[in-house]
């Protein structure tokens, strides 16, 4: 909305503003969409991750995809010191609140996620991994049958999430 707002005020021309913003790619590992061959959405944003950047990039997934079920995959954040544990509790509790089918954990932070998740309230499935091969392999299981949902990666980069996008992404159709 900046650029095109700049473009605008600069006197560019509409149709050209249209068409830069219809061209813009964001980088690797920043909201990413990326679509497996079976049809899934994969919207890869595992490039970092801290307490507002995962709210964010978590409520504008939701937002972008109603007509499909939305699983995340969550893993740490990394370089919270010590508020680590209570950031990862409250945005459990948050995701709560969200229209989520699926939530998929990985990391030794995680498991404040997953303790803030009330289970008595929360209508979706919750899985905690420490080995992400173990992730890969239910992500794999859970696709098959399944309507094609959308999903997203989130996670600090050392987390190395785009190991998943890989996996999902070969995926035979």
């Amino acid at each position: 909305m900046a650029a095109a707002a700049v473009a605008y005020a600069l006197k560019i021309e509409t149709k050209d503003i249209v068409e830069g913003l219809a061209a813009f790619r964001p980088s690797a590992m920043r909201m990413e969409v990326l679509s497996a061959p079976d049809g899934t959405v994969l919207v890869n944003d595992a490039y970092n991750a801290n307490p507002s950047s995962m709210r964010a990039s978590i409520d504008s997934f939701c937002r972008s995809y109603p007509d499909r079920p939305k699983w995340v995959v969550l893993g740490d954040m990394r370089e919270l010191g010590p508020i680590a544990r209570e950031e990862h509790r409250e945005l459990g509790k948050w995701i709560s609140t969200l229209p989520l089918a699926r939530v998929y954990l990985y990391g030794r932070d995680t498991r404040f996620i997953q303790e803030g998740i009330p289970s008595q309230t929360f209508k979706g499935i919750v899985e905690r991994f420490r080995k992400k091969r173990y992730l890969i392999e239910s992500l794999m299981k859970s696709l098959k049958g399944q309507g094609k949902p959308a999903i997203l990666l989130k996670a600090s980069r050392r987390m190395q999430l785009d190991q998943v996008t890989n996996a999902l992404l070969s995926l035979p159709s």
